[in-house]
């Protein structure tokens, strides 16, 4: 979804190429020295300042999103399609921060830079499409998840997910494959010298093509993605509002287990139509520059305006790509301890502590194991009811049993006559 402007090089395709003609464009542009400077400075901040400093954090974060999401504990068919997401937008952020390269000084003396140019722009554009339908995919299955809770658990598996991820990568392959084929590089002389640049091929001069191509790239990686985003989106918000009114209706009763589960299915929830939601906020300006440049509102848009907000577009969805792992760290518990333990594994080991008890009472048993000893090894505690139990980490020879809480001194006498 990076590209709106004829596959999205149509800037790239301005600067480089001495024989693109705007007025046989699929574009309806108007020409002009208008908004020359405004075009001069949205180049020169997004992309040789905000482009590379957006990016480095980018790959940072979602490197860590990636490290955090694929771990045993977080093993989930959600979890599946947000790791896949966070390495399409790690992979996207490359490539858009390698063709924000150009307009650093210098980089286009270099031939091998410019044979590099005509791939670049595909493989960005194929991640950024790749990433707009896992975000329509998990969007989906949440609704289905939420919707239909019984159908929920059997359709929404992490090997299904996988199966998901994989044929949304080869269809958006698929559609971006041509792109690959529209531009060339080469030496070509205008009479008085001869430089080394890109050049449109055969097959991007075909205006029948540009046309085809430019509305059916529109329509399934910006056009329809939004549309069944907001769509399912208001389904999950209205399922979040029912759910909040039945949770006041309900009493803290012996369900403790099954609240605490609808409290996390709520949670992640919520955190999915917060990442939605943003996702659109950050699409939607590149959608509106999309309609404004076909002239579908009946006025043609000024070429160095479009160019200049087309940078602009350009940096909210790198922004967007970045911002996923701040969201997942704000809005869910089990994302943050997880990624704690990663980057701080004395925090793992304080956790672990904190487990660690003697015997555990409750209000009229003790669990000791069969000898009859307190036992002071960590454990973990399991509230079920109003009743804890121990269950020890590491598997013992004998399970604990219980042991009424007044016979517990006659036990501990014998022990300690035992020992002696």
């Amino acid at each position: 979804m990076q590209r709106f402007f004829h596959a999205g090089n149509m800037e790239s395709a301005l600067q480089n190429s001495t024989t693109f003609v705007p007025t046989e464009c699929t574009l309806k542009v108007v020409e002009s020295q208008e908004y020359e400077e405004f075009r001069d400075l949205a180049r020169l901040v997004v992309q040789r300042y905000c482009i590379p400093i957006i990016a480095t954090i980018g790959v940072v974060v979602n490197a860590l999103s990636m490290a955090v999401l694929t771990r045993k504990q977080m093993s989930s068919s959600t979890n599946c399609y947000l790791a896949a997401l966070a390495f399409f937008d790690l992979l996207y952020l490359i490539f858009n921060f390698s063709m924000s390269l150009m307009h650093q000084p210098g980089v286009m003396d270099s031939t091998v830079y410019i044979d590099y140019i005509p791939w670049g722009f595909p493989l960005s554009d194929l991640c950024s499409n790749t990433s707009v339908w896992l975000v329509v995919s998990f969007t989906v299955e949440r609704c289905i998840a939420v919707c239909y809770p019984l159908k929920g658990k059997q359709m929404c598996t992490v090997k299904r997910a996988k199966v998901v991820i994989a044929c949304v990568f080869a269809v958006a392959l698929a559609c971006c494959l041509p792109t690959f084929f529209e531009w060339s590089t080469g030496w070509i002389s205008d009479g008085c010298e001869t430089v080394y640049e890109m050049y449109p091929s055969a097959l991007q001069k075909n205006i029948t093509y540009k046309n085809i191509y430019f509305w059916f790239t529109a329509l399934m990686f910006s056009l329809i993605p939004i549309v069944l985003l907001i769509i399912f989106n208001s389904i999950l918000v209205k399922s979040v509002r029912e759910s909040q009114k039945q949770r006041r209706k309900m009493t803290y009763n012996r369900r403790n287990v099954d609240h605490h589960q609808q409290h996390t299915e709520l949670r992640i929830t919520v955190m999915l139509i917060v990442v939605v939601v943003l996702f659109l906020l950050f699409q939607l300006p590149t959608a509106v520059l999309l309609i404004w440049s076909t002239n579908i509102i009946g006025k043609k848009a000024n070429l160095n305006l479009l160019i200049g907000l087309n940078n602009v577009g350009n940096l909210l969805m790198a922004t967007n790509a970045t911002s996923n792992f701040f969201l997942y760290c704000f809005l869910s518990e089990k994302f943050r301890r997880t990624f704690l333990k990663i980057v701080c594994p004395c925090f793992s080991y304080i956790n672990s502590i904190t487990t660690c008890t003697p015997s555990i009472y409750s209000a009229s048993k003790l669990i000791v194991p069969n000898n009859g000893r307190p036992t002071s090894s960590c454990s973990q505690v399991v509230v079920i009811g109003n009743t804890p139990r121990s269950t020890p980490r590491s598997s013992p020879s004998r399970s604990p049993q219980l042991v009424p809480k007044k016979n517990y001194l006659a036990l501990r006498d014998l022990s300690k006559s035992n020992g002696k």
